[in-house]
């Protein structure tokens, strides 16, 4: 796990040495993230946190941030996320609203998702879902474009609820 949100930030911006310098040297590599990482990048080019002392610190200051948002501000629901941390680094004026955006972006970016799959049904499940801002941006999102969505109630959103909806899906299908 990375524990670095400014190692998180430089990965997304491109701007990491190591993996600049694999890249060079025609080392392939597979571009994968999570929700956590884009949390904690953001933390970190909004000057909120540089470093997690413990698991989610970073993502809880963005959480914390957006709550003292009077307003989101609104990306374009296009832009990549490297794109949205370049634009959060430009436009450090009113934190708690780019800190807000990020979270109305991510459940767009979902909505897009669940679209995109022609899915009727989501599962919020995973780490970022402690988030209740994003849970409930998201679920609100789904639900007003006809989603049914689940949210985790008896167990943690974390990697057990994950670990325990794969079991499930599998007991299913023997």
């Amino acid at each position: 796990m990375a524990t670095d949100a400014q190692l998180c930030l430089s990965c997304y911006l491109g701007t990491q040495p190591l993996v600049n310098r694999a890249k060079d040297a025609g080392v392939p590599l597979l571009q994968n993230s999570s929700a956590g990482r884009l949390f904690d990048a953001a933390a970190a080019a909004l000057g909120l946190c540089d470093t997690n002392t413990y698991e989610g610190q970073c993502a809880a200051t963005v959480e914390q941030a957006a709550r003292r948002a009077s307003g989101a501000y609104l990306f374009d629901p296009a832009c990549t996320p490297r794109e949205l941390l370049e634009e959060m680094q430009c436009q450090k004026a009113d934190v708690p609203a780019l800190a807000l955006g990020l979270h109305h972006w991510l459940a767009r970016w979902i909505l897009n998702q669940a679209q995109a799959y022609r899915r009727s049904t989501v599962v919020l499940s995973g780490g970022c879902f402690t988030n209740q801002i994003l849970t409930r941006c998201t679920a609100d999102l789904l639900r007003r474009n006809g989603y049914t969505v689940y949210t985790a109630c008896k167990v943690p959103p974390g990697d057990g609820a994950l670990a325990l909806g794969q079991a499930y899906i599998s007991a299913l299908e023997e």
